[in-house]
């Protein structure tokens, strides 16, 4: 073999194993960081782990919190009150829930040990409520025709407002104004942070207007909700920005990413749709492009830190389970569980779950592929899951049950 033929040789493997070396970054991880998330900064919510339904005006379900890697033991909590409302947190790591006692809607508040540091009483019509932590320990609760402000984890009423009937949970916009929807008439409101109102958008023409609740833009200046037979995006003066019509009365789960983009899932036509900040639609996905049954719309889905979608759903042979979609809604993986909790996601892109049916009440995590992380039976413990969990600043997991003289909080650590 002559000299030339050699180097020719030598110089093409050179060539491949350059070529070789330079796919050691895989293409999973390029595509993961597509659409990179963060958590936005909101200075009028308190800082604390879980500050409101949803955690944020975005609704991501989603925390820079760590979960517990393994159960090391459980705390079960009980009441006399009745309670079957989210549960937020303190600065402290304490929590909050609004239940009903004797007729009377009731505010207690555990300390991180679990012990009840609080105990108020609302008002004597009773009606469960959700409340919304804003700094220096205040504290929005909606009531039956009122809007509470309390200061100090309730030991001072700074300001109530009784003008609009059957509020939901308060939303807190940048500047501290507040937005919530009514019924009987149906409106969204805003009012200042000292209670005076600062616009009223009215009902449309269909009750079921706000029933996905609200969502804000990242930017905090665009409002999103379930107009009836439409998304409604509104500027936070009350202006109409866009309307996007949808064939259905009832949409469900709003959230909103931080490019601005709104996804919702429309129970009616059956279809999972993402629309831009403007108003566009960017995809759309029937459930037989998923593989689907049905998306549970009653259960809180979430979004992770690489931009995918998990929700509580069926597959087409209607098992129950957990789907994952990337954030250009192509379906991932279905993880076949029954779960009951909304679903939330931890800094480490694990999403949590709480299940009760069938046979024992258990909670697990599943990784951001779809794989089991952990499952533990909660033992002895009565009660339904029905809302989502929160994670405390120590990694303890806390899950909110239904009951009335049972377990009604779940603490995991």
């Amino acid at each position: 073999m002559n000299i030339r033929k050699q180097l020719f040789i030598i110089c093409g493997l050179m060539l491949l194993m350059i070529g070789i070396d330079s796919c050691d970054d895989p293409v999973t991880n390029e595509l993961e960081d597509l659409y990179p998330q963060e958590q936005i900064p909101w200075p009028s919510l308190a800082d604390t782990p879980w500050p409101m339904v949803g955690h944020d005006p975005q609704n991501t379900n989603r925390t820079i919190e760590s979960g517990i890697l393994a159960v090391a033991g459980v705390l079960s909590i009980s009441s006399d009150s009745y309670f079957q409302s989210p549960i937020v947190m303190d600065e402290d790591n304490g929590v909050l829930r609004i239940g009903i006692d004797t007729g009377f809607t009731v505010m207690e508040h555990y300390d991180s040990n679990g012990g009840v540091e609080e105990y108020i009483t609302i008002q004597s019509n009773g009606i469960i409520a959700v409340p919304t932590m804003l700094p220096e320990n205040r504290i929005y609760i909606p009531g039956k025709g009122k809007i509470w402000v309390l200061d100090g984890l309730g030991k001072e009423i700074l300001w109530e407002d009784a003008s609009h009937n059957h509020p939901t949970r308060v939303t807190v916009g940048l500047e501290d104004e507040l937005y919530f929807f009514t019924n009987d008439p149906t409106n969204l409101v805003s009012l200042s942070s000292q209670g005076i109102v600062r616009w009223i958008y009215p009902n449309p023409g269909n009750d079921n207007m706000g029933w996905t609740g609200l969502a804000m833009s990242p930017d905090g200046e665009q409002l999103y909700f379930s107009g009836g037979t439409n998304i409604t995006c509104l500027s936070t003066n009350g202006e109409v920005i866009w309307q996007y019509p949808v064939g259905s009365l009832r949409v469900y789960s709003i959230m909103v990413d931080n490019d601005g983009n709104i996804y919702f899932y429309v129970w009616d036509e059956r279809n999972m749709v993402c629309l831009t900040s403007d108003g566009e639609l960017r995809w759309q996905a029937s459930m037989e492009d998923l593989n689907l049954l049905k998306i549970d719309g009653t259960q809180a889905p979430t979004i992770d830190f690489h931009g995918n979608l998990y929700y509580v759903a069926r597959d087409t042979s209607n098992t129950p389970g957990v789907i994952s979609l990337n954030n250009d809604g192509q379906p991932r993986w279905f993880f076949e569980m029954s779960i009951q909790s909304g679903l939330i996601c931890d800094i480490n892109n694990y999403i949590h779950f709480g299940s009760s049916f069938p046979g024992d009440n258990h909670v697990g995590v599943i990784s951001a592929d779809g794989e089991l992380i952990w499952d533990f039976v909660l033992p002895d413990i009565s009660g339904d899951f029905a809302h989502a969990p929160v994670i405390t600043s120590e990694g303890e997991i806390i899950y909110p049950l239904n009951a009335s003289s049972q377990s009604h909080l779940i603490k995991l650590y």
